[in-house]
């Protein structure tokens, strides 16, 4: 566990200066909000003036002037309420609004990181900076303006009390001074406790995360104490650190209230000293009095600004990594108005972050109205092959064409909107399967979803779900089987209006009968689109056009299931291991 320390620098607020453009949806609520910050402002100065002035009209038995000092303290403590019910009303709908702007480029940027930034990232490091960074760095601001007002009443105050008695008010400022150093020392120690806790929390958070994403695995291994255990003692962690930090800031706050109680006494005993030499009035020093607790609260607001400014300092560089640090996806300017399927490959090499070679100076091509499959061994590349056609990682060395144009030139929409993927774990958003074909293409008509849903081998099980389309299936699709999962998945690429259809072991997951029946549609479908498989089951791929056979990154032979099977060994090899392991499952 890291160790709170004290003697950082002062946190900058070079980050937090960022979040000010996303007030500009709510000027005139900001406009608001300061007049009735002021309002409550000046109301608060006036209260304890009147209220010193009635008890020292109670004092001196002025029973009309008390009367008449407490009538207007009411009036002022009810306009008070009605300022601050419309301060809080406006300070709701500002925070809500820019809390909702911060979110929405949050998950901007998100989608447009580079997948090799997104896999070393932790969802629970992403939901923790989504969700408790952005209220942090939202609040500060106002919570800060607020206290400027709240500073500057009490500002005010000194100066009164300045008026009435310099010696009063030159006591008061040592006293200020003493309590704003232990206030500073407290702040300190909450500002770097702030920095470690969230980081803290936001690893204990992740593990949990994995465990709720994991949890069939974790059940079915039986793993739920070993990675609880593990989850907890992160949290445990971080728990013992925010206790730390609590009791240093409580040890402090304790401090400063005895020495406030020290204070109060000696500033009495010299009160009734300066009345009975007659250096101040009763009524003066009642005055003074009432308003001496506002000094402390000068001190606490003024300790208050720099620990929101710190919170705020600390969640805005977090939100800020996200938004500006994490490389983004870069596209070219060319666009495709009318892709024919054709990709090729020019020497192409990749290496993911750990720079060990997966792709080798290779060369294949992909042609339109032409079934391509892509088989080898786990770990030859064929993923990666297809990651690169879409764009989801870019090439180290070499180019890819589409169409006679490197991939590189090329606008999102020209890549992404022409090529579309499923993987062999696709993933179903919680929603109704109607919402997920929606998300395919948003102004899909009933027929259009029947239409891809037959072709998908699924509709005749939607039909027999009780609430047919409108099925809810949860989160990644668990409400439903695995191949179901698959097959939803195929209609929803379907859907989707793209020339090239990329089939990542897709098949996987499906019976022989809706395996052969998902063949056949693709045979169909390469009449106007190009189709490129890379296949679990080397039977799914038998008709084929043409075949890679890849290994170690590199095309070591390609041709139709015949050729292969006369020329290339390590076809050949897998072609009759997964015949021998299929007669063994029959038996």
């Amino acid at each position: 566990m890291e160790k709170l320390d004290l003697k950082k620098k002062k946190v900058t607020t070079h980050k937090i200066r960022k979040v000010l453009p996303y007030y500009k949806k709510s000027k005139g609520l900001l406009v608001a909000l300061l007049i009735a910050m002021v309002m409550g402002g000046v109301l608060g100065i006036f209260s304890p003036i009147f209220s010193a002035n009635a008890l020292a009209s109670l004092a001196s038995e002025d029973f009309d002037n008390a009367k008449k000092y407490a009538l207007i303290m009411t009036g002022l403590v009810l306009g008070k309420i009605i300022v601050n019910y419309f301060v809080e009303v406006f300070y709701t709908r500002i925070n809500t609004r820019t809390k909702v702007e911060l979110t929405k480029t949050i998950i901007d940027s998100i989608n447009r990181t580079k997948m090799n930034k997104l896999d070393s990232v932790k969802l629970g490091m992403l939901s923790e900076r989504l969700s408790s960074d952005v209220k942090s760095v939202s609040d500060s601001y106002l919570d800060m303006m607020n206290l400027i007002f709240d500073i500057l009443t009490n500002a005010v105050f000194l100066i009164y009390i300045a008026y009435l008695n310099i010696y009063l008010f030159l006591i008061l400022i040592g006293y200020v001074v003493v309590l704003y150093i232990i206030c500073t020392i407290r702040s300190r120690v909450w500002i770097r406790g702030k920095k470690l806790t969230k980081k803290a929390n936001e690893e204990a958070k992740s593990i949990y995360y994995q465990q709720i994403t994991g949890i069939r695995d974790v059940k079915l291994l039986n793993m739920k104490e070993s990675v609880t255990n593990y989850a907890n003692g992160k949290f445990e962690e971080a728990a013992n650190l925010d206790i730390s930090i609590t009791d240093k800031r409580n040890l402090l706050r304790r401090v400063q209230r005895l020495i406030t109680a020290i204070f109060e006494l000696s500033f009495m005993l010299i009160g009734i000293y300066f009345i009975k030499k007659e250096f101040i009035l009763l009524a003066g020093f009642l005055v003074i009095f009432n308003y001496y607790g506002k000094v402390e609260w000068l001190v606490n607001y003024l300790s208050s600004f720099n620990e929101y400014n710190a919170e705020g300092e600390i969640a805005a560089v977090r939100i800020f990594e996200i938004v500006d640090d994490f490389e983004k996806e870069q596209y070219g300017t060319d666009t495709l108005s009318e892709f024919s399927g054709n990709i090729e490959f020019k020497n192409v090499n990749y290496s993911y972050s750990n720079n060990i070679p997966v792709l080798k100076n290779l060369s294949l091509k992909f042609e339109p109205n032409k079934m391509t499959a892509i088989v080898g061994k786990s770990g030859s590349g064929k993923t990666t092959i297809l990651n690169l056609i879409s764009k989801l990682y870019e090439t180290g060395d070499g180019q890819i064409f589409l169409d006679g144009k490197d991939i590189n030139t090329l606008t999102e929409s020209s890549i992404r909107g022409n090529v579309g993927e499923i993987s062999q774990s696709p993933y179903i958003f919680n929603a109704s399967i109607r919402q997920n074909l929606f998300f395919a293409k948003p102004d899909a008509s009933e027929e259009e979803m029947i239409e891809v849903l037959k072709k998908a081998q699924i509709y005749d099980d939607i039909l027999k779900m009780e609430n047919g389309l409108d099925t809810e299936i949860g989160e990644n699709g668990v409400k439903v089987s695995g191949g179901q999962k698959q097959r939803i998945a195929i209609a929803r690429l379907l859907l989707s209006s793209g020339k090239v259809i990329v089939f990542d072991e897709a098949t996987s997951a499906l019976d022989n009968n809706s395996q052969n029946e998902i063949v056949k549609l693709l045979e169909s479908l390469k009449n106007d689109k190009t189709i490129i498989i890379v296949a679990h089951r080397l039977s799914t791929i038998i008709g084929a056009d043409k075949i890679y056979m890849i290994d170690d990154g590199k095309v070591i032979n390609f041709g139709t299931h015949k050729e292969l099977m006369q020329n290339c060994n390590e076809y050949k090899e897998l072609y009759e291991m997964e015949e021998k392991s299929a007669k063994v499952e029959c038996l």
